[in-house]
Formats: structure tokens, sequence, C-alpha cells
């Protein structure tokens, strides 16, 4: 496998079979290193002698190259759309420490299966600065991971925050509503989530989001 991560004659591969090869985490390393495989989309490396730190080497190359593919340059900035994909908390450290994030405007993540830590670690990314489109619909973030969005200086410049499904309470929607942070949001999609109307409504009392569109209130 060292031999095949310095060969330069295969950068076009998408898929590598690499079944039954007695491949141990120390080829796995060293082929997680090249520079040489940025096209690779599935690796099966089944039934060889790897452990956990050479199957997230591979889990890392992987989402790497997913990232890199799935990033496009847009006139509004750029956008990376990894939704339904299967990205758990594991993939965020990866997608947090992504150089290549120049002038990010839109992240969408819906359909994963990312957790409060895993947005942790975007949300202390300072690749984030320039998101104003965080889409995070179905997953698992909580009230928790809402407090990480929230209070991250990183994502201050939102606009649109899309947190549907998220097993989301009066205690989530209320640390939105007291943060200075987000004083820039526009639009925040709710739905789906274990609030009450005493909640919900405290977006409208909110002195920090005076700018928010949507939802809209009904003022007596």
């Amino acid at each position: 496998l060292k031999h095949l991560a310095e060969s330069h004659n295969l950068m076009a591969l998408e898929i590598l079979d690499l079944r039954k090869n007695n491949i141990t985490d120390k080829g796995v390393l060293e082929f997680a290193k090249s520079p040489n495989y940025t096209n690779v989309q599935k690796v099966d490396l089944s039934d060889n002698n790897l452990t956990e730190i050479g199957r997230n080497a591979i889990k890392g190359v992987l989402i790497v190259n997913l990232i890199r593919e799935r990033t496009k340059e847009t006139d509004n900035g750029m956008t990376c759309d990894l939704s339904n994909l299967g990205i758990g908390d594991f993939e965020c450290d990866f997608i947090a420490n992504h150089e290549g994030f120049d002038n990010l405007t839109h992240l969408y993540l819906e359909l994963n299966k990312i957790t409060e830590a895993g947005i942790c670690k975007i949300a202390e990314s300072k690749f984030m600065e320039t998101v104003n489109l965080l889409s995070l619909d179905r997953n698992k973030i909580g009230d928790k991971g809402t407090e990480y969005i929230v209070k991250s200086k990183n994502f201050k410049n939102l606009t649109h925050l899309m947190i549907e499904y998220n097993n989301i309470s009066d205690e989530g929607i209320k640390l939105i509503a007291e943060s200075k942070n987000m004083s820039n949001l526009l639009r925040v999609y709710l739905d789906g989530n274990p609030y009450t109307d005493e909640g919900f409504n405290i977006l409208s009392e909110s002195e920090y989001l005076e700018q928010l569109e949507y939802p809209e209130f009904e003022h007596e």
C-alpha cells in the first residue's frame, strides 16, 4: 500500500478494492498521507488487519475528498453541500479543519447524524466566520448543540439557520433569542422540534432578533 500511495499513475482513481490483502494500520496511514488520490470516493479494506486507527484514517481520506468534491464557488461565495451522507461527529472534525474553505458562505449538513459533539467542533472553526447559511435539518444537535452555535462568534454572520427536527426545546429557542451573536439572523427554521407556543414566542420578544423575517409572529 505504501508503493500505491507513492504512485502518480492512478490519480483519477475513484474506487479502490483492497479486500484480503494483509494490510495493516501502517500501510493505511501511509496511503492517508498521500496527495495523489483526491478523487477516491470508496475504499474497501474489509478482511485486513486493521484497528480503529486504520479505519479512521480511511474515513478521514474519504470525507476530505467529499468536501473537495462538494465545495463549489458561486457568485455569492463558496458553498459546501454535505447533506444526506451519513456524516457523524467524527467527520465534523475534518469539516471544521478544512483549509480549503476560503470565504465559505453556505454549509449544508442536513439529513446526517451530527450531535452536539460534532457541531461543537464546527462552531469552534475559524473557517465558519464567513458562513451566512447553516443547514442542519434532521440531525441530533439538541439544545446543547444549539448553544454551541449561538455562543460561537464564528457564526455571528449567520442570516439563515435551519435546525428543524433536532430535538430542540424551549431552552434551545431561548438561547437563540438571548444571543447577541445571532443579531444578523433573518430566517430561522424550527419545525419538528418539541417546543411550546410559549417558547416559540420568546423569539418575537428578543432584543437581538429585530431583523428576523421568518418565522412570522402575530402582534396584537
